[in-house]
């Protein structure tokens, strides 16, 4: 969301006010979901108004997951991830390999409350929600028991 460049996409800041967001890349966000059905969106490297894509929670659980009601999971680019705590409050529910701030570093923070276990459920939630709706969960099954 709000990434229009792919040249110094980990420095960028894109700054964007909530109404022209709304009305720019977060429309379009909201009728690609509404098309596709998809159960998984990506963020991005850059920053939003100086927060970076994987720790927004605006765009991440205000628009997204309430406003729009995405029920599937977000997942980071691959080394996108900036932070722990902050990336996990913000929303997101899966890190991709590059940083390691999701594994150890989350189970740690779980483990000291500064991300709620309800937090990590959801996780969990929009995860498996996405692959049983998807049909995957049958289809790992059916191959695991042909080996």
């Amino acid at each position: 969301m709000v990434n229009d460049q792919d040249v110094g996409r980990t420095t960028v800041n894109s700054v964007i006010g909530k109404r022209a967001m709304r009305e720019s890349d977060l429309l379009a966000f909201q009728i690609a979901l509404k098309d596709s059905g998809a159960g998984a969106v990506m963020c991005s490297y850059n920053r939003i108004n100086g927060t970076y894509g994987c720790e927004n929670p605006y765009t991440l659980t205000d628009v997204l997951k309430k406003e729009l009601g995405f029920k599937g999971f977000v997942v980071s680019d691959w080394g996108a991830t900036e932070s722990t705590v902050k990336a996990a409050m913000a929303g997101l529910d899966v890190e991709m390999p590059g940083n390691d701030s999701f594994g150890e570093p989350l189970k740690k923070a779980v483990e000291s409350g500064d991300v709620p276990l309800d937090r990590l459920n959801d996780m969990v939630h929009r995860i498996l929600r996405t692959e049983f709706d998807s049909g995957s969960w049958t289809i790992r099954r059916n191959l695991n028991r042909r080996t």
